[in-house]
């Protein structure tokens, strides 16, 4: 039996998730924000945008996350998954949460006929990548460019 209780869940988990979110996007260089996080995730949850995923502990705490925005692709003509947020608190890693997470969005995926799930992580974060090889992920042959258009330069 797993330790670790994974479900879906919606806006009334709101308070059990938020301060993981909050300190996913403090990983990844933003400045913690607790009432912002609240107020995106709220509307995500009810626009119905994403699915999340918590997970708890045998005592019902809240210990990690996945969120997963919905998606399409054009030359499959099927949806898709973007596994965008991952994040288990750093006292509660290499317990196999993140796989337990993951198994449960790729069981929930095949259910309901979804096409591919992707995610992208940091180039640096190691941890993150292994775990993902590790669930059979691979990294494919597509480059990803981003722009910022209130941060390019006018010509």
């Amino acid at each position: 039996m797993d330790k670790y209780k994974i479900q879906i869940i919606g806006i009334e988990e709101l308070k059990k998730i938020a301060p993981l979110f909050d300190a996913y996007r403090v990983f990844y260089g933003q400045k913690s924000n607790l009432g912002a996080a609240k107020s995106y995730l709220k509307k995500r949850l009810a626009d119905n945008d994403i699915i999340s995923f918590l997970a708890k502990n045998t005592k019902g705490e809240a210990v990690g996350f996945a969120n997963i925005y919905k998606g399409f692709s054009s030359v499959s003509m099927t949806s898709i998954w973007i596994l965008n947020d991952l994040y288990i608190l750093p006292k509660d890693r290499r317990q196999g949460i993140a796989q337990q997470i993951m198994i449960e969005v790729e069981g929930h995926a095949a259910r309901n006929d979804i096409s591919r799930i992707s995610l992208q992580t940091a180039k640096d974060n190691l941890q993150a990548q292994k775990c993902y090889e590790k669930q059979g992920w691979e990294q494919n042959s597509f480059v990803t460019y981003q722009l910022n258009p209130k941060e390019k330069p006018k010509k």
